[in-house]
């Protein structure tokens, strides 16, 4: 049998057992991704989050010139060791740039990144990986958008509320002790006469419980929100995350990544969204791959 023929044969075996499309939808996202343009060499579409071609099983995605594992054509960083994939483009606005060019000609930036002010770690995001401190004058742009999103919901909440808020009870004026048996230099001030209010106690509770609630729905409101390229989408969240959220679940994989190690920023493909993560280490597990996992999916 002529050498192409055999090919063509073994190719069309793997397509008629699967295990091509087990491949190419081995991390299939919450939501329909979309395609990701036509396969090089049989023009066949490709699903966005194909490693290999439905049709004749060719690779389809980036090759990491650092580990050597196949990426999704939508990633711009490698999934397992974090590289930069697309060589040849900026870090910051995906523009063409030379092997013999330091910055950006379009966006003005350093071609292989910018030095954090604050840990002196080299990033390629607009947010330091290492400590979270913006780098980018559209990250600081962001932080401020989100800053104003809030303030614009937090009016809007308070022109719109029926009823007033009730005024708290009054709370008896305490009186200082000094704990005589206690050293001079540690000394222990307590409290006599003092009357808790169980009904400020509540509300406060109730309080701190609806805004981590609201925290979460509006999360959960840009959870699908859609970007034109992954470092759009890092930005993006990254302004908006919550200081209680553990990490951020992305859409793409139904990954956490913490935001100690970066949150979107570990992300190959944060393009497609996500939401921030509320929990804590005990409602996540490390699958095969290394990536954390929410324990209910």
């Amino acid at each position: 049998m002529p050498a192409g023929d055999q090919q063509q044969q073994q190719q069309s075996a793997l397509k008629e057992s699967g295990s091509v499309k087990k491949q190419v939808y081995k991390y299939q996202s919450q939501n329909d991704g979309g395609t990701a343009g036509l396969c090089p060499k049989c023009n066949a579409e490709l699903p966005a989050d194909a490693v290999f071609c439905p049709e004749c099983g060719s690779s389809s995605g980036h090759v990491c010139a650092k580990c050597g594992k196949t990426n999704p054509p939508s990633s711009d960083i490698c999934q397992y060791c974090h590289a930069w994939l697309l060589e040849g483009k900026c870090k910051f606005c995906y523009s063409p740039v030379d092997v013999e060019d330091a910055f950006c000609s379009e966006c003005g930036k350093p071609k292989d990144g910018i030095t954090c002010p604050k840990c002196r770690q080299l990033s390629i995001f607009d947010f330091c990986k290492h400590c979270g401190v913006p780098v980018t004058k559209e990250a600081l742009e962001e932080v401020q958008a989100a800053q104003n999103e809030i303030k614009t919901a937090a009016a809007f909440a308070s022109a719109s509320s029926p009823v007033a808020p009730k005024p708290a009870a009054p709370i008896a004026e305490p009186q200082t002790v000094v704990d005589s048996e206690d050293d001079l230099s540690s000394r222990r001030i307590r409290r006599a006469d003092r009357k808790v209010n169980p009904q400020k106690v509540v509300e406060e509770k109730e309080e701190v419980l609806a805004s981590l609630e609201d925290a979460k729905a509006r999360a959960m409101e840009n959870a699908y929100k859609k970007f034109s390229t992954p470092q759009a989408a890092r930005r993006w969240h990254i302004a908006r995350r919550h200081p209680d959220a553990l990490g951020w679940l992305c859409n793409y994989a139904g990954c956490v990544h913490l935001y100690a190690e970066g949150g979107p920023d570990d992300c190959h493909d944060p393009s497609r969204g996500g939401c921030d993560f509320f929990g804590t280490m005990d409602d996540i597990f490390m699958n095969e791959f290394g990536w954390y996992k929410p324990k209910n999916k």
